[in-house]
């Protein structure tokens, strides 16, 4: 292409977005009209170097009233270094990307396989490590035997204290409880059932303070957990297989069959019940305690635990087993199928991808925390534990900016240094909480737009420079 030719397309390209933005601007799309400007800036700024580069080989150009009247050494000058820090960030952005796997985005940053002696069955975790069981054997995340039981496992939870873990065995007939020494081999601590009481779940409250365990005579027992003294009993609408805590130790939640029951872990008291239209396979509070997700075998559903009002109902296909809420809280992970995983955004139940296991055997799964904040899905499948850092989840804004803003008015609400308290008193109070608090949400909001712009800049850059090349 000759460069007369490549100036015509880029002025065309600088008209065409010119003439989208106008477009957007009329049709009210606030967002494109940003980008699309930004964009045109860039074009216009390209255009700028080009022209440089043409005069300063003495080539023959059409000048444009447009070019004529803004060009200047001034013009010439800033439009270089703002393309020269365009390319700079395009080529940090592409740099950054990682080979995306079929998961639809979503990239496997980093992949660890934890062989083991046997397939897990029952699983839980302890901040980033796994406790599992299988048959009567119990087992840690290097899969070292740390535990023999005398009747088939149905049910581990670790204490989130890391110090002990339960486990709910059964053969049929009868069931008990075990607690056994987290780091000690074979330590039974405490067994909590006698002949004439059947266990049906366990669980510990989210600060390890209490343990609670469900019979099949509809009684719920609340133990010290530390003791492991019962402290008192409620009784409980029907008989449960899944016991599930909040994170804020509010909130209990009973499942079995085709029900949940929500009730308060101080009183026992029911608080809602919730009726499924299918088998309950799993259930599940956010990481905030804002959100309660109950899996079936026919799908999942989402509840706001303010009024336990359904706000979300995505159905699913295949044999749900396992379900879990990431962190950040806008998306979920589902067991689907035997060698399925899938993700759903909880914003936009129609950004979904799902990600395949191809040695099989999955049915639990799992988001945990390393010591660096590095969220990893964790999961079971043949003779293995796999954890794998993802990437391209896109953020949850909302949870960004509180917590943003929550830290920025600690900081703010502090006395400073030489300040008395009587100037604190005036400075920090009701009205100028509730003012600065809209300053700060404002000033983050804005930051976030930036970023989200730049970020979308960015991509379209890349793909215009991209474009040009290949021309």
């Amino acid at each position: 292409m000759s460069r007369k030719k490549m100036y015509r397309l880029l002025i065309n390209l600088f008209h065409l977005t010119n003439i989208l933005n106008h477009l957007f601007l009329l049709h009210r799309v606030g967002v494109f009209c940003e980008l699309l400007f930004i964009v045109n800036l860039h074009i216009r700024n390209i255009i700028y170097v080009y022209e440089l580069v043409l005069l300063t080989f003495n080539t023959m150009i059409p000048i444009s009233l447009y070019t004529f009247r803004y060009r200047t050494m001034h013009k010439v000058c800033s439009s270089m270094m703002t393309t020269l820090l365009s390319c700079l960030l395009v080529s940090a952005a592409s740099a950054q990307i990682v080979a995306p796997t079929q998961a639809g985005g979503v990239t496997v940053r980093k992949s660890l396989n934890y062989r083991q002696p046997t397939t897990p069955f029952t699983l839980d975790n302890y901040l980033y490590s796994t406790f599992y069981a299988a048959d009567k054997r119990c087992y840690n995340l290097k899969g070292l035997l740390i535990g023999h039981t005398s009747m088939k496992v149905a049910s581990l939870k670790a204490n989130p204290a890391g110090v002990a873990y339960a486990v709910l065995t059964s053969n049929g007939k009868k069931s008990h409880v075990e607690i056994f020494d987290a780091y000690r081999v074979d330590q039974r601590l405490f067994e909590l059932a006698s002949d004439d009481q059947h266990p049906t779940a366990i669980a510990y409250s989210a600060d390890s303070k209490r343990f609670f365990m469900a019979l099949d005579n509809k009684e719920l027992k609340v133990y010290d957990g530390k003791s492991y003294v019962v402290q008192r009993s409620f009784a409980m609408p029907f008989v449960p297989t899944m016991l599930e805590v909040s994170a804020n130790d509010y909130y209990l939640a009973l499942a079995g069959g085709m029900q949940v029951v929500v009730v308060a872990q101080e009183t026992g008291q029911a608080r809602v019940t919730l009726p499924c239209s299918a088998e309950v396979k799993c259930v599940a509070f956010s990481d905030d305690s804002s959100m309660l997700g109950v899996l079936t075998s026919s799908g999942f559903s989402i509840y706001d635990t303010r009024s336990f009002t359904k706000q979300i109902d995505v159905p699913l296909t295949g044999t749900p087993t396992s379900f879990a809420f990431h962190p950040e809280g806008k998306y979920v992970g589902v067991v689907s199928a035997d060698q399925t995983m899938t993700f759903v955004n909880l914003m936009d139940v129609n950004d979904c991808f799902t990600m395949n296991e191809s040695d099989g055997h999955v049915s639990y799964l799992r988001f945990v925390k390393d010591g660096k904040k590095n969220i990893f899905l964790s999961y079971n499948t043949l003779n293995a534990i796999r954890y794998k850092l993802l990437g391209g989840f896109s953020p949850n804004y909302t949870k960004l900016l509180k917590e943003e803003l929550l830290q920025r008015m600690e900081e703010w609400s502090k006395m400073r240094e030489g300040e008395t308290l009587e100037a604190y008193k005036e400075r920090v109070n009701e009205e100028s909480r509730l003012k600065q608090a809209r300053l700060f949400e404002q000033e983050i909001a804005t930051k976030m737009a930036d970023n989200r712009v730049m970020n979308g800049i960015i991509f379209l850059i890349y793909v215009v420079i991209k474009q040009l090349t290949l021309i």
